[in-house]
């Protein structure tokens, strides 16, 4: 939700592209979200033929308090850290993510 969220509206195969996931993983994903009212699926405006997935309002807001909650969540779990500390332990991470 949060890539088509970022990206705007996202054909089902770039949102394969992007996330890595399996394509049988993302139809069932989005149709979940879909019947949730999180996503909508549209026609793609680049490309009539396939259709765009779209976050909702709703899905938005979301996001907005999944971000919020994270960021607590993360102020709590480094709160015992120096901020060189803090700045370490998340280069350590990102570059875990990255290779």
């Amino acid at each position: 939700m949060a890539a088509v969220a970022d990206e705007g509206p996202l054909a089902r195969a770039d949102l394969v592209r992007r996330l890595g996931f399996d394509p049988k993983d993302v139809v069932l994903l989005v149709n979940h979200l879909e019947r949730e009212g999180l996503v909508l699926r549209e026609p793609d405006p680049r490309d009539r033929r396939k259709n765009a997935v779209t976050a909702t309002p709703p899905g938005r807001r979301l996001l907005h308090t999944c971000a919020h909650l994270a960021d607590r969540a993360n102020e709590q779990l480094l709160a015992h850290l120096t901020p060189a500390e803090r700045r370490t332990l998340l280069a350590l991470l990102t570059r875990l993510v990255q290779d």
